[in-house]
C-alpha cells in the first residue's frame, strides 16, 4: 500500500515548481503556485463527481441524478450571491477560501472512510478522493502562505470537524459523499475565478522576495508596467461592453461624449492646467482616481450581473480591470509614501452614483465609467512614462538606504551626461516643427535672451573662480528654473500645435530630467551641510509676448540655454565625481598618514586627470581631521 500513499504526493510535486529548501518565494510566485494548483483541481472535479456517482448504484448512478436542495451545515456555504461575494474585501475572501479548503480536506477524509466501508474491494473512488484531499490541503497551505506574507492572521489548521449530519446508513453515507464532492467542485470554481486576476497581475509584476523593500525606481517601473498593460485593455473592454448591451450601444458610431457622472474623477481639466500642477499633486490625483474607478467598476459588475445574468464575458473583463485599478492605486500609494506625500484613506465609501436604475440608465452608467477609466489610464501612462525613463537612468537604491557622497555625485553626473546627449536633438526637433524662419538650416539668434533664465554670459574664468559650493548652488537653481521654463514651453507648444505631440513629449521628458537633476543636486548639498533654496518660488511673468512668433522665440531661447547649462553641469559634475571617487578610494585603501593635503589635476578635453604639481590648473585642499573630509573645494589658478 506504500505506493498508493506516495502517488498523490508525486502528482502534487509535478504541479508545483521546484524551490530550494529555505528559499523564500515572492508573493507573485505564491499566487501563481496556488492558481496553478486550483486550475488543475478544477479540471478534475467534474470527473471526480461522475466517478463517485457511477460507483454508488441507483439512484446515484442515474444519468439525471441531482439533489441541489441537499446540504451539510458543516460544509462551507455555497449559496452566497455573486454581489455579496464580490462585495467582500479581497482579504476577507482570501481568508474564507483558505478556511473552505481546510474544511474540505477534512470532509474528503470522511468521504474516504465512508467509501472504504461501503466498497472495501473497489479503491478507484477512494484513490481519487485521497488525491483531491491532498490537493485541498496543499491549496489551503498555499493560501495560508499568501495570507502570512500579506500580514493577515491565519486560523488554526486542525480545528475539530465535529459531527457531520446525514446519518450512518449506506444511503446516507452516499448522500453525504455526494454533497461533499459537489460543493468541493463549486468552491474550486470559485477559487479559480478569485485567483485568476491575481495570477495575471503576478505575471506582469517583477518577483520580489517577502519583506524585500523596493526602490522608488522599481515602484515607479512596476506602476508604469501595470498602467501600460491596463491601457492595452481599455479599448477592448469598452468595445466588448458596448457589443453586449444591445442597441443603441452596439451601433458602430455610438458615442455620448456629453454624458458624465459627478462621482467620477474629472476629465475636463485643460492640458495646461493639468501640467501646471506639481508632480506630487498629480500623483495624488491619479492615485485617488484609480481607487475611485475600482469602486465604480464594481458597481458596473453588479449592474451587468442584473442585466446579463447568464453572460459572464463582460463581467469577467470588468473584474480584471477593477482588480488592476485597485492594484495600481496601491502601487501609487507606495510611491507617495516613499516620497513623503500624504495618502488619502483608501476605504472611503462610494456615495450614490447618479443616472437611475432602469436597464438603459445602468448601461449608460457603465459606458461612462469604462470610457472615463480609459481616459485616466492614458493619463497615468503619460504621467508615469518619463518617471519610468528616469528610473532606468538611475541606479536602484532601497528606500531609506543612504548613499555615499560619491554615489550621489555619480548619480547626478550620469543623469546630466544623459541629458547632454539629448539637448542638441531636442533643439533640432523643436526648430523643425516651428516653420520658417526657425526651420531654416542656418537659423540662429544668439542675441536673444530671457531675463528670467539663468545667465549664460559668465566668462569661463569667473565661473571656475567661484567656490565649488557656490557653483553647486547656482547649478541647482538653474535646473529648477529650467524645469519651470520648460513647462511654459510645453504649454506654448500645446497652443501652437495641439495635434502634434512630438515636441511636447520631448520637452516633457527634458523637464522631468531637469527636475530630477535638481533633486540630486539638492541631495548633495544637504549631505554637505549646505542650505538649499526653497523650490516653490513662482516663476513670474516671462518676457517676449504672446504672439505665435514670440512664443516660438521664447521656446527656442529656453531650449538653447538649457543645452548650455547642461554642458556646464556635465563639466562641473565630472570634476566633482572624479574628486569624490578618488578621495573615497584613498580613504578606503590608505591610512591617515597617507591622505594628502592637496591634489593637483588638469582638464583634458573636459575630463579631469591627475596633473603635474609644478603647473596645476586646479588645486584642492582637504578638510582637517580623519573621517571628516567633504567634497573638496576647487579654485581656479590663471
Amino acid at each position: 500500500m506504500g505506493y498508493h500513499l506516495l502517488a498523490p504526493f508525486c502528482l502534487l510535486a509535478l504541479l508545483l515548481p521546484p524551490l530550494p529548501l529555505g528559499a523564500p518565494m515572492s508573493t507573485a510566485e505564491s499566487v501563481k503556485q496556488a492558481y496553478n494548483l486550483a486550475l488543475h483541481m478544477q479540471t478534475q472535479t467534474s470527473t471526480l463527481l461522475q466517478t463517485y456517482l457511477q460507483h454508488q448504484s441507483t439512484p446515484f448512478s442515474d444519468p439525471d441524478f441531482s439533489l441541489p436542495e441537499l446540504k451539510l451545515r458543516t460544509l462551507p456555504p455555497t449559496a452566497m450571491h455573486f454581489e455579496n461575494w464580490h462585495g467582500l474585501e479581497d482579504a476577507v475572501r482570501l481568508s474564507l477560501t483558505h478556511e473552505a479548503f481546510l474544511s474540505f480536506s477534512q470532509h474528503l477524509l470522511l468521504a474516504i472512510v465512508d467509501q472504504s466501508n461501503l466498497n472495501p474491494d473497489n479503491s478507484m473512488v477512494e484513490n481519487q478522493l485521497w488525491e483531491e484531499r491532498l490537493k485541498a490541503k496543499g491549496l489551503a497551505g498555499n493560501l495560508a502562505g499568501i495570507m502570512t506574507a500579506l500580514g493577515l492572521p491565519t486560523p488554526p489548521a486542525n480545528p475539530p470537524l465535529g459531527t457531520v449530519p446525514l446519518g450512518n446508513t449506506a444511503f446516507q453515507k452516499k448522500c453525504r459523499g455526494y454533497v461533499i464532492v459537489r460543493d468541493y467542485g463549486l468552491w474550486t470554481d470559485r477559487v479559480v475565478t478569485f485567483l485568476a486576476p491575481f495570477c495575471l497581475l503576478a505575471l506582469l509584476l517583477p518577483p520580489l522576495p517577502f519583506g524585500a523593500p523596493m526602490s522608488t525606481a522599481e515602484s515607479v517601473k512596476q506602476a508604469y508596467n501595470l498602467a501600460l498593460h491596463l491601457q492595452r485593455q481599455t479599448s477592448t473592454l469598452l468595445q466588448t461592453y458596448l457589443q453586449h448591451q444591445g442597441t443603441p450601444f452596439s451601433d458602430p458610431d455610438f458615442s455620448l461624449p456629453e454624458l458624465s457622472l459627478s462621482t467620477l474623477p474629472d476629465t475636463e481639466m485643460f492640458f495646461e492646467t493639468w501640467h501646471g500642477l506639481e508632480d506630487e499633486v498629480r500623483l495624488s490625483l491619479i492615485q485617488e482616481a484609480f481607487w475611485s474607478f475600482s469602486q465604480h467598476l464594481r458597481l458596473v459588475m453588479l449592474d451587468q450581473d442584473d442585466l446579463n445574468h447568464g453572460n459572464s464575458i463582460v463581467e469577467d473583463q470588468l473584474w480584471k480591470a477593477r482588480f488592476k485599478a485597485k492594484s495600481l492605486a496601491g502601487n501609487l500609494a507606495d510611491i507617495m509614501t516613499a516620497l513623503g506625500v500624504t495618502t488619502p484613506p483608501a476605504n472611503t465609501h462610494l456615495s450614490n452614483v447618479p443616472l437611475g436604475d432602469t436597464a438603459f440608465q445602468k448601461r449608460c452608467r457603465g459606458y461612462v465609467i469604462i470610457r472615463d477609466f480609459g481616459f485616466w489610464t492614458d493619463r497615468a501612462v503619460t504621467f508615469l512614462a518619463p518617471f519610468c525613463l528616469l528610473a532606468l537612468l538611475l541606479p536602484p537604491l532601497p528606500l531609506g538606504a543612504p548613499m555615499s557622497t560619491a554615489e550621489s555625485v555619480k548619480q547626478a553626473y550620469n543623469l546630466a551626461l544623459h541629458m547632454q546627449t539629448q539637448t542638441s536633438t531636442l533643439l533640432q526637433t523643436y526648430l523643425q516643427h516651428q516653420g520658417s524662419p526657425f526651420s531654416d538650416p542656418d537659423f540662429s539668434m544668439p542675441e536673444l535672451s530671457l531675463r528670467t533664465l539663468p545667465p549664460t554670459a559668465m566668462p569661463f574664468a569667473i565661473w571656475h573662480g567661484l567656490e565649488d559650493v557656490v557653483r553647486l548652488s547656482l547649478t541647482h537653481e538653474a535646473f529648477w528654473s529650467f524645469s519651470q521654463h520648460l513647462l511654459l514651453a510645453i504649454a506654448d507648444q500645446s497652443d501652437l500645435s495641439p495635434g502634434n505631440s512630438i515636441v511636447e513629449d520631448q520637452l516633457w521628458e527634458a523637464r522631468l530630467k531637469a527636475k530630477g537633476l535638481t533633486g540630486n543636486l539638492a541631495g548633495i548639498m544637504t549631505a554637505l551641510g549646505l542650505p538649499t533654496p526653497p523650490l516653490n518660488i513662482p516663476l513670474g511673468t516671462v518676457p517676449l509676448g504672446d504672439t505665435a512668433f514670440q512664443k516660438k522665440c521664447r521656446g527656442y531661447v529656453i531650449i538653447r540655454d538649457y543645452g548650455f547649462w547642461t554642458d556646464r553641469a556635465v563639466t562641473f559634475l565630472g570634476i566633482l565625481f572624479f574628486l569624490a571617487s578618488w578621495l573615497e578610494r584613498r580613504l578606503m585603501l590608505s591610512s591617515k598618514a597617507c591622505v594628502p593635503r592637496h591634489i593637483h589635476f588638469r582638464m583634458t578635453d573636459g575630463i579631469p586627470a591627475l596633473g603635474s604639481p609644478e603647473a596645476p590648473i586646479y588645486s584642492v585642499a582637504f578638510a582637517d581631521g580623519w573621517g571628516h573630509q567633504a567634497i573638496p573645494q576647487g579654485s581656479y589658478s590663471p
